[in-house]
């Protein structure tokens, strides 16, 4: 008995240490900034890491106002007053910073941990519900999970969040209804750091928490004073309040604002920038069920429902544990919640990876149950190599029967590819014509169809030079309406086919020429801004239209099927 745990040891570290190793190569190669809110998170690590470095190098502070200042640093958005994403990922990523330097590679780098924590959390879960087999399939399924290996080579908070959420299952389950002092310590602390990660780590552990409440609680009302496990509920909850509390001690309007936002009363920016729908319709009920198929993969999706029915039937020790860490929340998010997007539900992927193993490890006739597991992996290498390793833009999924079984997710791939953008040039011609120490205000204007996207300019530009502050028009039009007055340079990205005439100087903002441009290469966008945002934006197409302030032309930079344009103020 003892070699077999032994043998399925190995196996675990050594598929950890692929995944690991795999993903080290895939982000190493590339340097995309793909997916939803990665480029915001990204220009908020820097941010951080910039703020934290300051406080830290700073030799007038005593040792406890610099505690105080990352103290208060942690409990404030470090770039927009609205933003209610806590700074834990923001913290990792200056570890990474300052290990390996100011880099893409470095902010990816950090989320390495994040997925050793998930892919042994994940064994270790299987291993206590069923067996050492299950634990080791559920890990390998998880990972070659679209979703799951595209989001680690991304940096954004959901996979972290899976990681913490595992992680706080494990203690939850491991503490033995808070019977274990050791494990209800280390509950707190995953889950207070997991709510430093991102706030949504409570909506996955209450469920599974309050079962788990209701058990140890119902045994040891005789003599509470003296019970033990009642001492270690009450350890755990001061401790994860307490790490908690460092961003949401002072966020709790804003949270309560956020809630109201994405529940009962969605914002018309809402509504047209994420994945809105009516409550109670049958497309917000069935969203996630029919959603869930592409970050999945079909065999896995289909192994899992039938799975999932036998397991309902099944009497297992930890089952309620199981079913409120995956039923609850999909619930919650199906029925409450309006904002639908299939990473919401990334943090009950271990659950599904679990009984998925589980599934196939109870089939019966060993010569079914090998042709599942050999079709399992074959799959799993073809979709794994298919979806890292041939870019996008050479799929035509329409006409290739076999690719649509490999579903695109959030965080879609371009394949291992570098783009140099030249940032040092662009930065070498605001310097030229600036002092070196001079803080400059510049607005950031992309028009092309792929790379580079606004956002990715944005961070590169504040990675590569702190005393830049660079704004993007579109997307933060309230922020450029506000610093317009102080705008020193426009960075303008254009693809060289252009149909728009650049000369060596521009009316900028003004010119309809250049608005209609613009308004073409971005239609849906400003569209949705002109309803979403009246006031603010329409406010900016006034000055679009109706300032008369020059900026002259200082240089001109060509990046593979695009060219900037360097633009300064004429004082």
């Amino acid at each position: 008995m003892k070699k077999n745990v032994n043998k399925y040891y190995i196996l675990t570290i050594c598929f950890i240490l692929f995944a690991l190793i795999s993903n080290y190569i895939w982000i190493k190669g590339g340097n995309s900034i793909r997916g939803d809110c990665s480029q915001n998170c990204l220009l908020f690590s820097i941010e951080f890491f910039y703020r934290l470095s300051d406080i830290i190098n700073e030799k007038c502070f005593t040792l406890w106002a610099k505690v105080n200042q990352v103290v208060y640093l942690f409990g404030n958005p470090v770039k927009f007053c609205g933003i209610y994403w806590p700074n834990g990922l923001n913290a990792t990523a200056s570890v990474f910073y300052y290990l390996f330097g100011k880099s893409l590679f470095s902010a990816k780098l950090s989320l390495m941990p994040y997925l050793f924590i998930l892919l042994l959390s994940t064994y270790l879960i299987g291993r206590k519900l069923f067996s050492d087999f299950v634990g080791l399939l559920a890990m390998f399924l998880l990972y070659m999970y679209p979703l799951i290996f595209e989001s680690f080579r991304q940096f954004q908070l959901d996979s972290p969040l899976t990681a913490m959420v595992a992680l706080s299952i494990l203690f939850l389950i491991k503490c033995n209804d808070f019977k274990s002092r050791k494990y209800s310590l280390w509950l707190g602390i995953s889950l207070g750091w997991g709510m430093l990660i991102k706030g949504q780590a409570i909506l996955y552990i209450i469920g599974p928490l309050c079962f788990v409440l209701y058990r140890a609680c119902r045994h040891c009302w005789v003599h509470p004073l003296r019970s033990r496990q009642l001492q270690n509920i009450g350890i755990f909850m001061l401790l994860s309040v307490m790490i908690a509390s460092l961003w949401w001690g002072h966020q709790i309007g804003a949270t309560v604002s956020e809630l109201m936002r994405h529940t009962v009363n969605p914002d018309r920016r809402m509504q047209f920038s994420w994945s809105w729908y009516e409550k109670y319709s049958f497309e917000s009920l069935s969203y996630y069920m029919r959603e869930l198929l592409t970050p999945l993969g079909l065999p896995f999706y289909i192994i899992f429902l039938i799975s999932f029915l036998f397991f309902l039937k099944l009497k297992v020790k930890h089952k309620g544990i199981a079913l409120c860490w995956s039923v609850f929340p999909f619930l919650l998010f199906s029925v409450l919640i309006k904002i639908k997007d299939v990473r919401f539900l990334m943090p009950v992927f271990p659950f599904m990876a679990i009984i998925t193993a589980w599934g196939v490890n109870e089939v019966k006739n060993k010569a079914i149950q090998c042709f599942t597991l050999f079709f399992i992996i074959a799959f799993c290498i073809i979709q794994y190599h298919t979806l890292s390793y041939w870019p996008l833009h050479k799929r035509n999924v329409s006409k290739i029967f076999f690719l649509k079984m490999f579903g695109t997710t959030l965080y879609d791939t371009f394949g291992v590819r570098t783009i140099d953008f030249k940032i040092d040039e662009v930065i070498n011609v605001i310097r030229r014509n600036t002092s070196a120490k001079q803080y400059i205000v510049m607005g950031v204007i992309t028009a092309c169809d792929e790379r580079p996207a606004p956002w990715e300019v944005v961070y590169w530009l504040k990675m590569k030079d702190e005393l830049l502050e660079p704004i993007h028009l579109t997307e933060m039009h309230h922020s450029f309406l506000l610093n317009y007055d102080s705008i020193d340079f426009i960075l303008l990205c254009v693809p060289l086919n252009n149909s728009l005439q650049l000369n060596s100087s521009l009316q900028w903002p003004a010119g309809e020429e250049l608005r209609m441009f613009l308004k073409t290469k971005y239609s849906d966008k400003i569209g949705e801004l002109e309803v979403a945002f009246p006031i603010t934006w329409n406010k900016v197409l006034k000055l679009l239209e109706n300032d008369r302030i020059n900026f002259q032309l200082v240089g001109k930079i060509a990046i593979e099927d695009s060219k900037y344009f360097v633009y300064k103020r004429i004082m």
